[in-house]
């Protein structure tokens, strides 16, 4: 540690201070040419469009404190979150909790010398790192004791799940013997551990023996300690300026041939990034790849309300790191990293009187990095201006980025925050930030009155559930406890805060509208609309939670098809579905729903508009059928009933095909010669193309008369008019199972009748109404029927 205060005192546990003037280490990186424009993102003045949005589309879930400490001091926030667990980690030690509850779930509540204690030889442990790697499903904590040489520790769980101590495997390296040799009168301090496919790279800040001399990554071959053994790592020593840091990854990597990497400077203007070849291997170590980044300017010490400003060169503030990396994520070949700087109110590195976040977009990294994009989230208000500090960022399987940091303040008590950015927002540009836990009170701890500011931090951590790969975790230090009037007796605490992601986007429009009643698979496209960064998700093979949907009305959905975040494919059944038009629903990975109203209609594949029969002589029967549409009809059978009382057989030879989909009225007969009595009853087989069936209502004859005595339909219909849009007339079939005072009027959308199609009585049977109206003009109207207790209304479109 810096000046070696690793010890505890009387007061408590005190880690030391960070290196704040990095000046005479910044030579190393060559300056940049600077002058590059950064977008930023503000309360106030602010030329980001987004930046007055106060609903941002990220929202909280569950909201829960993890561990709360007076005594010692930073806590250095850490936290992973798995399947079905977060885990919590810092300096107190270890605990977790159910991911769908908040809840501590017992599995896990131990300090961190009782967790390495199968390693650690007694000694004090600290500075805890965390991680679940979605690779090999297992979770890893790396710590460090405070020897000289001192030791790194790795833990590494059996399982995805989190049962107890018992459940892992550890492991120990002493930084001063891994291959090269090195660093043997040296403390390496403030480990910044990250994984990715092949490694664990930890970065370290060498004190030898108690002033900074140097930085060093330590390359752990991950498969060793995945397979218990035994540990296999590699150093690369005097790397660049303090505090190297490694990048995350969960790039999946089979051939075991990735490169992973971290950053190892950062000046005014430019970072150093640096290559690590064969970390499955040998590993070796590209040199600097300059990326020219906006200037920045070192955090500052931050005033913060309720301050009891003691004595001290740093007047009781709060310390506020300096410009090292927080926890960065690489996703592909695009590398996402945040870090803390100081800002005017304009939010430049000039005359800084308030701290920001500074995040970067970089691309190319397996060729010549570059920057994309990057911005800067600061706070524009002219007086008590928040302060963003410790920022952590993680991108989603979506694309869009979220931010967790620490808000501080004159004005407010310090708190946890996030922002967002979605994918297709602007270049450079945020929401608006949020405080997902408010600070209870003053904070003025134990390590008040030093000659430095009150620690806080040291890290923060910001990450990506592995069951969706699109909700967001965040674990930030906000005071819990306020200390009493004129005292130092505040506590922190670490709240976690689940970022739900945008919502679906709204099912619009399925294609086809139309979808026959007794079909077993049918794909049907569902359009949604965005509305504040909504979209359709699906994260793929390798997770849990997938994309899914439901359809109201008996539908059956087979299988759940992601295209775009726009378009999903749903393949279907109707077979038992009801008639009439169908709600869809789609859900996300992570749960959230959309639904659109209407989408799409079930009817019956033919639409039979008339079905009749009579003789046409002494002996035969000709059967006459009419349909006002057709859905991959292939054709019909005839059947009939030899005795009105058994079951319904085809004639043989009766087939007649179908005209497959049309929206013109079709006719159909069939001549039979019925040589039994009692007549028999007829209905009408109908056969899709796919090979369902359906079937018509039967009617019958009479013998004593000779003509048909059930035209009729089983229950009053009003059938949708044909053409439809029309010009200039349309036709409007309708059926009545009784003779009826008929009423048939068309309405325009403002409710007056424009048309008396038919008002009379009529007898039983289908009936047929033509509207033409060469004086009204294009548009919507309806249709209407009264007849008995019967009412029903349809709409029909003209077109001129």
């Amino acid at each position: 540690m810096m000046a070696r205060q690793a010890a505890k005192d009387a007061s408590g546990f005190v880690e030391p201070p960070f290196l704040h003037d990095e000046g005479e280490l910044d030579e190393e990186l060559p300056i940049g040419p600077g002058g590059q424009r950064v977008s930023r993102t503000g309360y106030i003045r602010n030329s980001n469009p987004r930046s007055g949005n106060d609903n941002p589309e990220q929202t909280v879930g569950l909201n829960f404190k993890s561990d709360q400490y007076g005594n010692s001091v930073p806590p250095d926030v850490q936290g992973a979150i798995g399947p079905t667990q977060f885990l919590s980690v810092g300096n107190r030690g270890l605990i977790t909790f159910g991911k769908t509850t908040g809840t501590a779930d017992g599995a896990l509540n131990v300090t961190l010398n009782t967790f390495f204690s199968s390693v650690n030889a007694g000694q004090s442990t600290f500075d805890p790192i965390a991680r679940y790697d979605r690779i090999s499903q297992r979770w890893i904590v790396t710590a460090e004791d405070g020897l000289t040489p001192n030791h790194i520790f790795i833990a590494v769980s059996n399982t995805s799940t989190i049962t107890s101590v018992s459940a892992w495997t550890f492991y120990s390296f002493d930084i001063s013997l891994v291959t090269p040799a090195g660093n043997s009168t040296c403390f390496a301090d403030y480990p910044t551990t990250a994984v990715d496919a092949n490694a664990l790279i930890i970065g370290t800040n060498n004190f030898c023996p108690s002033t900074y001399a140097n930085s060093a990554v330590y390359v752990v071959r991950k498969s060793a300690i995945l397979s218990g053994g035994p540990i296999v790592v590699t150093a690369f020593r005097n790397v660049g300026q303090v505090t190297p840091r490694g990048v995350d990854s969960w790039d999946p990597d089979p051939s075991g041939t990735a490169p992973s990497y971290f950053i190892s400077a950062i000046t005014t203007t430019s970072l150093r990034l640096r290559r690590i070849s064969d970390p499955a291997g040998t590993p070796t170590l590209s040199g600097g790849l300059d990326v020219t980044i906006p200037t920045i300017a070192s955090p500052i010490a931050l005033e913060h309300s309720g301050n009891n400003h003691p004595g001290g060169s740093f007047n009781g503030k709060v310390d506020a790191s300096d410009t090292r990396f927080m926890p960065m994520l690489k996703r592909g070949d695009v590398l996402w990293a945040a870090h803390g700087c100081g800002v005017n109110s304009s939010g430049v590195a000039s005359a800084a009187d308030r701290d920001a976040v500074r995040w970067y977009q970089i691309s190319n990294l397996s060729t010549t990095p570059t920057l994309t994009q990057s911005g800067t989230i600061f706070d524009a208000a002219a007086t008590n201006p928040k302060s963003y500090t410790y920022g952590t960022v993680a991108v989603t399987g979506q694309g869009h980025a979220v931010f967790g940091f620490s808000v501080i303040s004159a004005a407010t008590f310090n708190s946890g925050g996030y922002t967002a950015r979605l994918v297709n927002d602007a270049a450079g540009s945020t929401q608006t930030p949020q405080v997902y836990v408010n600070g209870v009170g003053s904070y003025n701890a134990f390590d008040l009155g030093t000659s430095r500011a009150q620690r806080w931090g040291d890290y923060s951590q910001t990450m990506v559930d592995p069951s969706d790969d699109m909700t967001v975790w965040t674990a930030q230090e906000f005071t819990a406890v306020a200390n009493t009037a004129g005292s130092s007796n505040a506590q922190w605490g670490i709240q976690v805060a689940q970022l739900k992601a945008p919502p679906p986007a709204t099912p619009s429009l399925a294609t086809p509208s139309e979808i026959p009643l007794g079909r077993p698979s049918v794909n049907v496209t569902i359009t949604g609309t965005v509305v504040s960064g909504s979209g359709f998700f699906e994260p793929g093979t390798g997770f849990s939670n997938h994309v899914s949907a439901s359809v109201t009305g008996g539908v059956t959905v087979n299988s759940v098809t992601y295209v775009d975040p726009t378009h999903v494919t749903l393949n279907i059944s109707t077979v038992g579905a009801t008639t009439g038009s169908k709600n869809v629903t789609i859900t996300n990975p992570d749960g959230q729903s959309a639904t659109g109203t209407g989408l799409f209609d079930s009817p019956l594949p033919i639409q039979l508009a008339s079905f009749s029969g009579r003789f046409i002589n002494a002996t035969d029967v000709r059967l006459d059928w009419m349909t006002m549409s057709e859905i991959n009809n292939y054709g019909f059978e005839v059947q009939k009933q030899a005795d009105q009382t058994g079951e319904f057989h085809s004639i043989v030879g009766s087939f007649v095909p179908g005209h497959g989909t049309t929206n013109e009225p079709h006719s159909y007969s069939y001549t039979d010669a019925p040589v039994q009595t009692p007549l028999p009853n007829y209905r009408l087989k109908q056969m899709d193309l796919d090979g369902s069936t359906n079937y018509s209502d039967p009617i019958s004859l009479q013998l004593a008369t000779g003509v048909e005595s059930k035209t009729v339909p089983a229950e009053f219909s009003l059938a949708q008019n044909y053409p439809n849009p029309f010009n200039p007339s349309t036709a409007i079939v309708y059926g009545l199972p009784v003779a009826s005072d008929v009423k048939l009027t068309v309405f325009n959308t403002l409710g007056q009748r424009v048309a008396s199609l038919v008002n009379e009585r009529q007898e039983a049977g289908f009936h047929t109404a033509v509207f033409d109206n060469e004086s009204l003009s294009s548009g919507v109207y309806y249709y209407t029927i009264d007849a008995g207790q019967f009412r029903a209304s349809k709409k029909l479109l003209l077109l001129r």
